[in-house]
């Protein structure tokens, strides 16, 4: 709602329900509207910025869907290949603990940092789009991170899988 007390007039702009990003657009288009009845020219919607964020987190999901396929082949590579594991304390830190580490980094600014900073609770944020993404890509983020470090650390330990014997020569 927005009052105009030299005019005498006033702009309300309902919504049926309620999205953190329809929030910037109903605020953007009040504003708009009054901007036109006195004269001048609307102001740019922010919601740009809110629509950039949201592509970002769908290609952050995009980008982990990537990450866990290379994983998976990496994974049974090891699995197979025994040669090919890392051995030393840096070679399974670089590809054991690290990626662990940076999924969950991205979980911590997913559910903790963006809801914080947006002043927002993590339940409020799955009921729009843009919640949902950031709520989804950290979960995956979580879940994947954790599952991937207990996968490498069963592969890591176990003795090469022998590939299946030959058929005879028939004779």
């Amino acid at each position: 709602m927005i009052l105009v007390p030299e005019g005498r007039w006033g702009i309300v702009l309902l919504a049926n329900g309620e999205n953190f990003l329809q929030f910037w657009r109903i605020d953007g288009i009040a504003g708009g509207v009054m901007s036109l009845l006195v004269g001048r020219q609307p102001p740019a919607l922010a919601y740009e910025l809110f629509q950039m964020i949201l592509w970002i987190g769908l290609g952050a999901i995009v980008l982990q869907v990537f990450g866990i396929i290379r994983s998976v082949v990496l994974l049974r590579r090891w699995r197979a290949q025994p040669a090919r594991r890392p051995r030393r304390v840096v070679g399974v830190a670089l590809r054991v603990v690290l990626p662990l580490a940076l999924n969950l980094l991205w979980t911590l600014v997913c559910l903790v940092v963006i809801p914080s900073a947006l002043t927002l609770l993590l339940t409020s944020l799955v009921f729009g789009d843009f919640g949902l993404v950031i709520v989804v890509s950290g979960a995956l983020a979580l879940v994947w991170g954790i599952l991937r470090a207990l996968l490498a650390y069963f592969v890591l330990r176990a003795r090469a899988v022998p590939k299946a014997a030959e058929a005879p020569a028939a004779a």
